[in-house]
Formats: structure tokens, C-alpha cells, sequence
């Protein structure tokens, strides 16, 4: 999945090409978040992101991800709000 991101394929592309889930993509990508090789706004878009994080402003994290999900526009996946939620979680630490 790494070498196909380098070569400029999209996550979605990505897992299409392989046969693989979505999900699945961006768990092998999303460990290459931190040392800066994957790009978060290619994992989540910008747009999506900010969606998340207002509805979790607004709502907290207490009744988990399906709580939050059921507010989200309907394109955002989960894996969008474990991603985005991991990442606001590893700011505040």
C-alpha cells in the first residue's frame, strides 16, 4: 500500500487495485502519518475533518463513535472519525 501512496495513488485507488477494504488501506498507511511520509489530509479530507471535530466539540466522545456518526453527512466514514478522534486525543497529550 506504502509504495503504491509513493508512486501517488490515492487510498481509495489504492485499495481498489489490491482488493482490499478501505479500512484496510489506511490501517497500512496511517503508521506513516507521524514520521510525516503519509499526509493526514489524503487519509481524511480537510473538509471531513473539520466536520468531525466540530460535531465532537459540540457533542464530546462519551457515547462513542456511532453517536457521532449518526450527525456526520453521510460520506464521512468511520474510519474518518477513529482517525481524526485518535489525533485530537494524541494533541492533548
Amino acid at each position: 500500500s506504502f509504495q503504491l501512496y509513493q508512486q501517488g495513488m490515492k487510498p481509495d485507488l489504492i485499495a481498489k487495485s489490491r482488493a482490499l477494504a478501505l479500512s484496510t488501506v489506511i490501517g497500512h498507511l496511517v503508521r506513516y502519518v507521524e514520521s510525516g511520509e503519509v499526509s493526514f489530509d489524503d487519509l481524511v479530507p480537510i473538509e471531513h475533518q473539520q466536520d468531525i471535530e466540530r460535531i465532537v466539540r459540540r457533542i464530546g466522545t462519551d457515547n462513542g463513535s456511532t453517536a457521532i456518526k449518526n450527525i456526520c453527512p453521510p460520506d464521512i466514514t468511520y474510519d474518518e472519525i477513529r482517525l481524526v478522534l485518535q489525533r485530537m486525543q494524541n494533541i492533548k497529550e
